[in-house]
């Protein structure tokens, strides 16, 4: 039967119904009227009669359904009196226990379209209420359901690829063929291949090849075929090696494969190998894994491009263990307090071969508690000899440190520049240097035989000037002179002494004879001249007059002196 032809059918139906059910409203209120006969007034009358009060609902149709099945309900108010009147299908609602069924209200009649319950057919209760001007009025009526179930169908793709699932229907019919409605959640399923699943209407397929798959329902099954093939690349599978040792090679094959696993094809030499250490050396499909001073574990990954350039990627992570066997140490042996000092550290490998230094990545330890460890630097504390113990991936190696206190340091100030580079014995020599703090006490020696020769204090400037005399016994040569002051360098110059030239010595003058007083002297006696003068020519006198007692001359004079006649 077409879909137009139900539609036909129930339409005529629906007429039959609702001439049949207008029929009996018709007769029910004829006599109704017959029995209210003498009480019916007139329409004068009306307006001062009251209505009677409602009493009661008359619903009438079929309390027997087939599901699925669409019938129609004629409902009526009865009052008080018996009267029975058509209501009013605004103020009318109907429900239904199965909350499938679909309720209609259209003109005077209720349509109820009873749903086909796959769990088996269902009774139910239909319930009407009527409200008007504060009544409630309410009628149920028990339905009882059969079903027009006859079979089922199975719905499922004949051809799916490994590993997929795909969804799985089962539709109910009737003896006609057509469907009832959708029951897979109520149908049990099975495959005759053993690894395949079913989960909330999906079927989950594992291994290629024809399969049965089976559907039961209520009494009813049905099958179909399903044939599993290989499914379109989607996994790269790479062999070789997950764990390795730090400067290992590893060699590594892949495999191209659909979902389910199924090998399609080897592109070992068509994948793009990378890693996540960057010295780690890459050749097409080897791996030599580097020395990190930090161990490290890797992840590799292959990345493999289609015809139409779509990119599949799987990552192998590898653990990677240490090849370090020993450890060099290396430190100064000799220190002073407060320096710093810089430890090295290199790995070597079970031959001996050097790896790389690693005192950044090594835990240093000092035997001294007051030093302090910053990295692979030591600030040496105290004085005294420690060891600094070294500690690496297990390892451990010490190194000894003789710390002693610091020398002094001096400030140096500027040379001394002399007053003269040649002094003569008996001469007066300066020494001048400047650079020294304003106020510094410092001292001058000369040498070679040591003579102090005294302290002077730096002026504002920072500048002192020495002057003293040259002994006469200082040895003709080369002497120096040697400036000192707490906190400084000494400073020195040398210069030279030389002898002394000889004074001029004057020839003595002889003691005149002094004349008798009462005879002066003939001539006087001629006054001796130095060696170094000429002798002066002598000046006549005139005689002087004679006196009774001339005085002496005292003392000589190198000018001669006139004869006294």
């Amino acid at each position: 039967m077409t879909a137009g032809e139900s539609m036909n059918r129930l339409s005529s139906a629906k007429q039959q119904v609702h001439h049949r059910l207008t029929w009996i409203t018709a007769a029910l209120i004829l006599a109704a009227l017959t029995l209210l006969a003498p009480s019916v007034v007139s329409p004068a009358q009306a307006d001062t009669t009251p209505s009677p009060e409602l009493e009661s609902l008359y619903v009438g149709g079929p309390e027997e359904i087939t599901e699925p099945e669409e019938v129609p309900y004629e409902v009526g108010v009865i009052d008080q009196s018996g009267g029975l009147m058509v209501p009013d299908l605004e103020n009318l609602t109907v429900s239904s226990t199965v909350e499938a069924d679909t309720i209609t209200l259209e003109e005077d009649l209720v349509w109820v379209d009873y749903a086909f319950t796959p769990d088996g057919p269902t009774n139910r209760v239909l319930t009407f209420t009527y409200e008007d001007d504060g009544v409630v009025l309410e009628e149920q009526i028990d339905v009882t359901a059969t079903s027009d179930f006859a079979g089922i169908d199975l719905e499922v793709s004949s051809e799916v690829a490994d590993a997929s699932m795909v969804p799985v229907t089962v539709t109910a019919i009737n003896e006609g063929g057509e469907p009832l409605g959708e029951v897979t959640e109520y149908a049990e399923f099975s495959s005759s291949e053993e690894a395949d699943e079913f989960t909330d209407g999906q079927l989950s397929v594992s291994g290629m090849g024809q399969r049965t798959i089976t559907a039961e329902y209520r009494d009813a099954t049905t099958t179909a075929e399903v044939n599993v093939i290989e499914g379109p690349p989607a996994v790269l599978d790479v062999t070789g090696p997950a764990e390795v040792t730090e400067t290992e090679t590893a060699t590594y094959t892949v495999q191209l494969t659909d979902e389910a696993g199924n090998e399609l094809d080897d592109v070992t030499e068509d994948v793009e190998l990378t890693s996540t250490v960057e010295e780690d050396q890459v050749a097409d499909n080897e791996v030599t894994f580097a020395f990190t001073p930090e161990l490290t574990d890797r992840a590799l990954t292959f990345t493999y491009t289609g015809q139409e350039g779509e990119e599949i990627t799987t990552t192998l992570e590898v653990e990677v263990s240490s090849v370090v066997d020993a450890l060099v140490v290396d430190a100064p042996s000799e220190a002073e307090v407060d320096e710093v000092i810089t430890v090295s550290v290199e790995a070597l490998d079970a031959e001996g071969a050097v790896l790389g230094e690693v005192a950044q990545y090594a835990e240093l330890a000092s035997s001294v508690e007051d030093d302090v460890v910053v990295g692979s630097e030591v600030i040496l504390a105290d004085e005294g000899p420690r060891s600094i113990t070294v500690s690496y991936r297990g390892l451990t190696d010490t190194v000894a440190v003789e710390v002693t206190a610091p020398e002094d340091e001096f400030l140096v100030p500027e040379e001394v520049i002399p007053g003269s580079d040649q002094v003569p014995v008996g001469g007066t020599q300066e020494a001048t240097s400047s650079g020294y703090a304003p106020g510094v006490e410092v001292s001058a020696t000369m040498y070679s035989d040591p003579m102090d020769i005294g302290t002077e204090t730096a002026d504002e400037t920072g500048t002192v000037t020495f002057t003293w005399e040259i002994p006469e016994d200082t040895e003709p040569g080369e002497h120096t002179v040697v400036l000192s002051a707490p906190g400084y360098q000494d400073t020195s110059t040398t210069f030279e002494v030389v002898a002394a030239e000889p004074d001029p010595t004057p020839t003595p003058t002889e003691e005149p004879t002094p004349s008798p007083t009462s005879t002066p002297t003939e001539t006087p006696s001629p006054t001796a001249t130095p060696t170094s003068t000429e002798e002066p020519t002598p000046t006549p006198t005139e005689e002087p007059a004679p006196t009774e007692e001339p005085s002496p001359t005292p003392t000589p004079t190198p000018t001669p002196m006139s004869r006294v006649k």
